[in-house]
């Protein structure tokens, strides 16, 4: 009998391992679909003839199911979580959230869409689109995105980090869930983490996290505008290039900002808002800041500090987040939104479209959404697009929501805005800030998809993407 509970455990072990490898198999061709469109599927190994490498693309519907399968068949192995300091291992939630990112890939406008939508036309059209539009790939997109967060309530074991969570009140930017959840390796929100990913010295030292400088990484001003004043209002920022306005304005609009604002940026001429810092350090970035910043290596409007919350010379984010809980909550908002409306839910659900970006705005210490702003699908989808972009900053989904939502020309394609400051005559403080031109940025539309390497394509096996 223990002979045979043996062969069985370990047999069982190795069903779970090949899952593991399955499911990250299918992550790795969601991140190759939403960059290139339809790419090869290789479904078993090569063999030494050089002709079984040579394998074509496949359509847009035919990877998605490839990967939708994949994950269907590992949440039935996985289990639904493992201890807290193997947040590197994937379970049933990391084939759940997988599922839930592709299928809202899949149910927006870039691939959900008929020949004639696409960005630009090609010759090859199964290979960028799904061929026409299907309002139904929205509703299973919702049903995937709360098959995420009934697995967190359930038996999952994640869930949001709340103010009561980390000792605070949401209030205060040194204790704070928001900070918590998105620095704090090892946290319940986290549902996958890349653990291969560690800090170096003053800053995280691979190219994902960012390389510091001495001056740190920038925040330029266009993300800053997405950023709400924390009774939940819009912050009324400078509009006229090069126009000097008291640097006393400047304290008292970033003061008026809400908690995700100081947990992603560090506001010019003061302390570090999300961590400790005394002695030079508290001015660190700002000792030489002048009206000619734009020749020093902090070009934006100030040093970015998310995955730095608490930070110390021992203690700062190590793990990229892959998946983390709140994304869900977002995408079951954004998908509902569009098959059922603001105030829909899928059938049987918990939550309306409006409730799940509540919850997160709630986490953050902002406000409910008034009825005006979810008065209709169109205004609360604008809605849900500026919660993507402040909850998810800097963790890797902005880039592609404006490709997917197919608004990338206008998002990117365009002047790209920083504020300066100008130090008064001591060179101790400042007089004035502005709004100044950083750069033109040019888009093609080609741009939404990426280029396979030209030395595949010269192969004749392998058909490149529109535009190249």
């Amino acid at each position: 009998f223990c002979n045979g509970k043996i062969f069985y455990d370990l047999l069982e072990e190795k069903e779970k391992l090949k899952a593991e490898v399955k499911l990250l198999i299918a992550v790795r061709y969601q991140e190759m679909l939403k960059r290139y469109g339809g790419v090869p599927i290789v479904r078993s190994s090569f063999d030494s003839s050089s002709d079984s490498l040579l394998v074509p693309r496949s359509s847009v519907k035919d990877v998605l199911d490839f990967i939708v399968d994949l994950c269907d068949e590992t949440a039935e192995v996985l289990p639904d979580s493992y201890p807290s300091n193997m947040k590197g291992r994937v379970t049933k939630g990391v084939a759940l959230a997988n599922k839930s990112r592709v299928l809202l890939y899949a149910a927006s406008p870039f691939f959900n869409c008929s020949p004639d939508e696409m960005v630009l036309s090609y010759s090859h059209p199964n290979l960028v689109c799904l061929g026409s539009y299907d309002n139904e790939r929205w509703r299973a997109a919702a049903e995937a995105a709360y098959d995420v967060l009934q697995w967190a309530k359930t038996t999952g074991g994640a869930a949001l980090i709340m103010p009561e969570d980390v000792g605070g009140d949401g209030s205060n930017p040194k204790i704070n869930a928001y900070g918590h959840a998105t620095s704090i390796k090892d946290n319940k929100e986290i549902i996958l983490a890349n653990k291969g990913y560690n800090s170096g010295n003053n800053g995280f030292a691979d190219g994902i996290y960012f390389k510091f400088t001495s001056r740190g990484l920038s925040v330029m001003q266009n993300i800053i505008y997405n950023f709400r004043k924390a009774d939940g209002s819009d912050q009324t920022w400078p509009s006229e290039l090069r126009e000097k306005r008291p640097f006393a304005e400047y304290k008292a609009k970033v003061n008026e900002m809400e908690q995700r604002f100081y947990q992603c940026c560090w506001p010019v001429g003061q302390a570090a808002p999300n961590f400790s810092a005394t002695g030079s350090y508290a001015k660190w970035p700002f000792s030489s800041i002048d009206d000619q910043m734009g020749s020093s290596d902090m070009y934006g409007a100030c040093p970015f500090v998310k995955f730095h919350y608490q930070y110390s010379a021992s203690v700062l984010m190590q793990d990229w987040i892959v998946f983390r809980l709140a994304e869900f909550y977002l995408n079951y908002a954004e998908a509902v939104n569009e098959y059922y409306g603001p105030t829909g839910a899928i059938p049987g659900a918990d939550m309306t479209a409006v409730e799940a970006i509540n919850v997160i705005r709630q986490r953050s210490g902002l406000r409910d959404l008034l009825p005006s702003e979810y008065a209709n699908k169109d205004i609360f989808r604008d809605q849900i697009r500026r919660e993507r972009a402040i909850e998810l900053f800097a963790e890797g989904h902005r880039n592609f929501d404006c490709r997917r939502w197919k608004i990338a020309d206008e998002t990117f394609g365009k002047n790209l805005h920083t504020l300066r400051y100008v130090q008064n005559s001591a060179k101790n403080g400042y007089d004035f800030y502005y709004l100044d031109l950083h750069d033109s940025r040019a888009w093609s539309k080609a741009m939404y998809l990426y280029p396979f390497p030209q030395e595949e394509v010269d192969k004749g096996y392998l058909i490149q993407n529109p535009g190249y």
